[in-house]
């Protein structure tokens, strides 16, 4: 039985120095079939070429970690898909809520500060 995979992540690492690189995320969404970019506080849409070409090592950029998603299991998940209104709020413990709600605080704090 051959299984099929759906590549959902991909963490990239574009290298500024040979002593460190810069961190970056292209994240799949399932509701707009869409790739989106996250680089620090920034997120853009982008295509699937440009993903493919980083998951493959592109100039200085490289894959850092891939992660998959069985078209099987997403397929049977469908129905618990998030609504385009929905939060996560009703599917995180309220302890991790608070603690996400506080860092999001300090993060913004930091942010106009900076």
């Amino acid at each position: 039985m051959q299984v099929q995979y759906l590549l959902v992540n991909l963490i990239a690492n574009a290298l500024v120095l040979l002593e460190f690189g810069h961190y970056y995320s292209y994240i799949f969404d399932f509701n707009s079939s869409k790739w989106f970019r996250y680089d620090d506080v920034n997120c853009t849409e982008t295509g699937e070429n440009e993903v493919m070409r980083v998951s493959k090592g592109f100039g200085d950029q490289s894959a850092y970690g891939l992660i998959y998603f069985s078209e099987a299991l997403r397929n049977k998940n469908k129905e618990t898909d998030y609504l385009p209104n929905a939060t996560l709020s009703a599917w995180v413990p309220t302890n991790l809520k608070d603690e996400i709600t506080k860092e999001n605080k300090q993060f913004k704090a930091d942010l106009d500060e900076y």
